[in-house]
């Protein structure tokens, strides 16, 4: 009897290091090119999102105990004068957390929107979940709009969200035009130091996981 509960707790602590081990696996994904409208996640682990200049409604389900999810969306030379985003973050279960971050640098009469919500079921307590809309507006005809909405049924639960719309710097964009750039040239670079922060997260997780 003895010999059969050992092989049983043995058993036991090897599927918990299984879970663990799964918990610290982080899966990347590139969505840009899609067109799918929903992304399902069932198991635990730690999934990283991104995509640039995609347009429409994007859902991230739950759906697992222990998921940490991460989303990226980044927008830079878009065609269309006018485009709106709407992401949707779903938890149904509880310990789960997700963060979307965008970010939009937009250029002469564009006109970008963005609806973010956050909807936590009832079962999904102890949960976590982030929304960032970040905008820059490269010309004064250009604007951004933004919107968080919470749906929020479960208790002990973390929200939070940031929306910031702002013209260029003229005080940085004078200083580097004083340094030998060119208009041009000192937008590009505000502009790369704009999407930096996005592309040295994703980096950090990219190192967490290996």
């Amino acid at each position: 009897m003895n010999i059969a509960w050992s092989l049983i707790d043995s058993f036991i602590w090897k599927w918990k290091e299984v879970l663990d081990n799964s918990i610290l696996m982080t899966t990347f994904y590139d969505i840009s090119e899609e067109t799918k409208e929903s992304y399902e996640i069932c198991t635990p682990g730690t999934f990283v999102y991104f995509f640039k200049n995609r347009s429409g409604k994007i859902t991230f389900l739950l759906k697992e105990k222990n998921i940490r999810l991460f989303v990226f969306g980044l927008y830079d030379d878009v065609l269309q004068k006018r485009m709106h985003l709407t992401t949707e973050q779903i938890h149904a279960s509880p310990h789960t957390s997700s963060h979307i971050l965008v970010k939009s640098l937009l250029q002469e009469n564009m006109n970008f929107s963005h609806d973010g919500i956050i909807r936590i079921e009832k079962e999904a307590s102890q949960s976590k979940a982030g929304f960032e809309s970040r905008h820059l507006l490269l010309e004064k005809s250009a604007q951004a709009h933004a919107k968080p909405h919470l749906e929020i049924l479960a208790d002990d639960i973390q929200c939070s969200h940031a929306v910031t719309t702002s013209p260029i710097n003229k005080d940085i964009l004078f200083y580097l035009n004083s340094r030998g750039m060119t208009q041009k040239q000192a937008s590009g670079t505000i502009a790369k130091g704009f999407f930096q922060a996005v592309y040295t997260k994703i980096d950090e997780l990219r190192s967490s996981s290996s």
